[in-house]
C-alpha cells in the first residue's frame, strides 16, 4: 500500500545506516554508538545495537534508540530507592558525564 511506496520511493535501506554497519562490524556483541542529536532535533539520544548471526553470517540487526533525559530519568528512579545516593552514566572513552540521577 501507501507505507510499502514511501519505502520505496525512499530508497531506505538500513544497512548503509552507521547503527547497522557498527551492529554487524560487532559479530554478535551489544554496540553502543555515539550521541546524537535525534531526527527531531530537540534531544539527544544513542543507539545500542547488535547483530544476530547466523553461523558467522549477519542475519540481522536489531537496535534500540535511547533518549539521554531516559537514562537521567531512570538513574534518578532507581537512585530515589536509596537515601543519599547517585547515578552517572560516564562516557569510558571521553570521560564525559552522559547521564545523571541529579
Amino acid at each position: 500500500g501507501v507505507y510499502l511506496q514511501s519505502y520505496k520511493e525512499h530508497a531506505y535501506d538500513p544497512r548503509e545506516r552507521p547503527w547497522y554497519q557498527a551492529a554487524a562490524a560487532g559479530k554478535g556483541e551489544l554496540v553502543w554508538l555515539e550521541i546524537y542529536n535525534h531526527s527531531s532535533g530537540h534531544t539527544l539520544g544513542m543507539t545500542a545495537a547488535m547483530a544476530i548471526m547466523a553461523g558467522s553470517e549477519v542475519a540481522a540487526v536489531v537496535a534500540a534508540d535511547f533518549t539521554v533525559s531516559y537514562f537521567s530519568d531512570f538513574l534518578q528512579y532507581v537512585t530515589d530507592v536509596i537515601a543519599h545516593e547517585a547515578g552517572f552514566i560516564v562516557n569510558w572513552e571521553t570521560g564525559l558525564m552522559v547521564a545523571s540521577s541529579l
